[in-house]
């Protein structure tokens, strides 16, 4: 599978863990430092060096109070995949705030979220004739608040992103059929990007993933992008997408305040 942002543009990996013709000492010069010193030569599993990169990435985000994106995704939920939402999205991370205004679908639905605010409650109005109903509130793990997405808003950002991907690559160190390649020249939504892509040849325990794709935006080292796909039903077929989640035109914001989350800004 390629590394590309859509528009079909290859990128050259390189592989680790399990040999390849591919690889190369000239392939080795396309490096920036960072991944270079980040393969050790002490690293005993090929999914060492892909989790320092991550952990690297994730302390660049979390060296951040918050950021104002768009956030972009595609997820599965209850076995069918659902179709591609776009949103502005406002995020502080402590206490955790998020806003969101959606702008394809439901083009105008706005929610809100502020963590030991409103109740516990996400505050929701919709757009239309839905708006009639004002502005409802939901518990952030009601059937309501998950039903177009598998996860609750508590789980929501590039932070929150970046570490369950760290997570699921610590309990693929218990596996000896993993697969990673090192993309230098990705692309994703116009951003140039590092990329990781992590395939496991058989599951294992406690990890539903098959295949996981990681990039790295070169200029921030923030994580931008994350797609995930499930284990083929049957060999030979195609890996199913489970999810993905791209983050654009990020803005680091370290001066979002308790007004720029507070219900009266959005007459919610």
């Amino acid at each position: 599978m390629r590394i590309t942002d859509g528009n079909e543009n290859p990128v050259t990996p390189r592989h680790r863990g399990i040999p390849s013709l591919a690889c190369s000492l000239t392939m080795l010069a396309f490096l920036a430092p960072q991944f270079a010193t980040a393969q050790d030569a002490n690293d005993s599993h090929p999914l060492e060096p892909a989790i320092k990169l991550a952990q690297e990435s994730y302390k660049a985000i979390d060296d951040v109070d918050g950021f104002e994106a768009t956030f972009t995704k595609r997820e599965t939920v209850r076995g069918r995949l659902q179709g591609q939402q776009t949103m502005f999205m406002r995020l502080r991370h402590e206490p955790l705030s998020v806003y969101l205004y959606f702008q394809n679908p439901h083009k105008g639905r706005q929610v809100l979220f502020v963590e030991n605010q409103n109740g516990g409650n996400i505050l929701a109005r919709e757009t239309g004739i839905a708006s009639l109903v004002g502005t409802v509130r939901l518990q952030p793990n009601s059937e309501q608040a998950m039903a177009e997405s598998p996860y609750p808003i508590t789980l929501i950002g590039i932070k929150s992103m970046i570490k369950s991907v760290i997570q699921q690559w610590q309990k693929g160190l218990k596996s000896d059929a993993v697969k990673v390649v090192y993309y230098n020249h990705a692309k994703a939504f116009g951003m140039e990007c590092r990329a990781i892509q992590v395939t496991y040849n058989k599951p294992v325990e406690g990890h539903r993933f098959h295949m996981t794709q990681l990039f790295i935006d070169k200029k921030t080292n923030f994580p931008v992008r994350v797609v995930q796909y499930g284990f083929p039903r049957q060999a030979g077929a195609q890996a199913p997408l489970i999810e993905e989640y791209t983050y654009t035109n990020i803005r680091a914001n370290n001066a979002l305040t308790d007004t720029d989350f507070h219900p009266r800004k959005y007459g919610l």
